[in-house]
């Protein structure tokens, strides 16, 4: 009934959560270290984590992306890269300029 409805939804996220901490520390590896390899699937990453963002997402999920964006952003490095890679050039997804709006 209806308050039944809200306590599935919560059990059937759980299993979730952890599976997303899990892959996000592995994309976040993976955009650290391997960006200039894997540029097109780090654009697909990037774009991804900050749609994770969007307010109709569970709350857990936006924490992990805001802990995610946090890591990397702290990193001037990994910005001047996202800059040169994404948001400077024509084609590509404004992935900087997104990630600080």
């Amino acid at each position: 009934s209806g308050g039944g409805g809200g306590q599935q939804a919560a059990a059937f996220d759980k299993p979730y959560y952890h599976i997303s901490l899990r892959l996000l520390r592995v994309v976040s590896v993976l955009v650290e270290k391997y960006y200039r390899l894997l540029v097109t699937e780090c654009e697909i990453f990037l774009s991804l984590i900050v749609k994770f963002l969007d307010p109709d997402k569970p709350s857990w999920q936006r924490a992990l992306a805001l802990e995610l964006i946090h890591r990397m952003v702290v990193q001037p490095r990994l910005l001047r890269e996202f800059c040169r890679w994404y948001d400077c050039r024509d084609h590509a997804t404004n992935i900087f300029q997104d990630m600080v709006n």
